[in-house]
C-alpha cells in the first residue's frame, strides 16, 4: 500500500542540460571507438550533474572538477556553432520558416544557454527592425509643402485656376509665377542671397512627387489627381493657418479678413489673364 500511495521522489533538474547532452554524446562516441577519453567525459558529467547553478559558457565550467581547458574549449566551440545554427533557422527574410524548439528545463524555463542566445538574437535583430520600420514610414509618409513655400503657392494657384470658369486647364510658366508670388515668402524670379534657387525651383519636386504635370512647349503646368487632392486640403486648411500666424505675430484680428483674401481673391487669377492673351 505504501508503494502505491507513496510519493515518487522528484527527478532533479540539471540547470546545464545542453552541456550535459553534449558531454554524453562525446562520451558515447569515445566509447564506441574504444578511446580512454570516455572516462574523462564521464567524470566531467558526474561533476556537472552535482553543480546546482547555471553556466553561461564553457569557460565558466572551468571551476568544476574534471573540466580542463580542452573540454571547456570544446563546449564553447559547440555553443558557438549551436548559436549560429539556431539564428540561421530563426531569422527569416522573405518567407516564414519553422522555428526550432528551444531546449527547456522540465519546469518550462529556458536553459541559461538559450536565454543568452535569445538576448543576443534580439540585440542583432533590433537595429535592423528599427531601420526597416523607419524606411517603411519614410516611404508611406505623405509629402506636404510648407506654408508660404514655393510648392504650396504653386499648388494653391493651380487649384484656384482649375476652379475658375475661364480656366483652360493649365497655366503657363510666366502667369503661374506672377499669380503664385503673393502666396509665397520667397521670390519666384530672384534667388535669395548666397543661393541660386528661387521659389520656382520647387516645381521640379512637385513634378517628381506626381503632384504637377508639365506638358507641351511652351510648357503648360496643371495638377494631377493626386496634386488636386493635396491642393484642396491646403486650401481648406489655409484659414486656420493664417489665423494662427496672425495670433503668433500679435497682429490685430481686424487684419484677418485682409490676410485671408490676400492670396485667394478671384481678381488675382483674373489679373493673370493678361498673360494669357500674350
Amino acid at each position: 500500500m505504501s508503494e502505491i500511495f507513496g510519493r515518487k521522489k522528484p527527478v532533479p533538474i540539471c540547470p546545464n542540460s545542453l552541456f550535459l547532452k553534449w558531454l554524453i554524446e562525446w562520451r558515447d562516441a569515445a566509447a564506441e571507438k574504444g578511446k580512454r577519453t570516455q572516462f574523462v567525459y564521464q567524470k566531467a558529467i558526474s561533476s556537472l550533474k552535482k553543480y546546482p547553478l547555471p553556466l553561461q559558457n564553457g569557460k565558466d565550467a572551468k571551476i568544476l572538477q574534471n573540466f580542463g581547458d580542452g573540454i571547456c574549449k570544446m563546449l564553447d566551440e559547440k555553443l558557438e556553432k549551436y548559436y549560429a545554427q539556431y539564428e540561421l533557422q530563426e531569422v527569416s527574410t522573405t518567407e516564414k520558416r519553422r522555428k526550432p524548439i528551444p531546449l527547456k528545463t522540465c519546469s518550462g524555463d529556458l536553459l541559461p544557454q538559450e536565454m543568452a542566445m535569445q538576448e543576443k538574437r534580439n540585440e542583432n535583430l533590433g537595429p535592423s527592425l528599427s531601420k526597416r520600420k523607419k524606411a517603411e514610414e519614410k516611404q508611406t509618409r505623405k509629402y506636404v509643402p510648407q506654408k508660404c513655400s514655393g510648392g504650396s503657392a504653386v499648388l494653391l494657384t493651380l487649384y484656384r485656376d482649375s476652379k475658375s470658369p475661364t480656366s483652360r486647364g493649365y497655366m503657363l510658366k510666366s502667369e503661374l509665377q506672377h499669380a503664385a508670388q503673393p502666396l509665397c515668402d520667397k521670390s519666384f524670379f530672384l534667388p535669395d542671397v548666397n543661393s541660386r534657387y528661387t521659389a520656382w525651383s520647387s516645381v521640379s519636386t512637385l513634378i517628381q512627387k506626381d503632384l504637377v504635370i508639365k506638358t507641351h512647349n511652351p510648357a503648360r503646368y496643371s495638377l494631377t489627381a493626386k496634386g488636386l487632392e493635396l491642393a484642396r486640403e491646403l486650401e481648406e486648411d489655409r484659414p486656420v493657418l493664417v489665423l494662427m500666424d496672425i495670433l503668433e505675430k500679435g497682429m490685430d484680428l481686424r487684419d484677418v479678413t485682409s490676410e485671408l483674401h490676400r492670396p485667394s481673391d478671384s481678381s488675382l487669377l483674373n489679373g493673370a489673364g493678361s498673360f494669357r492673351t500674350l
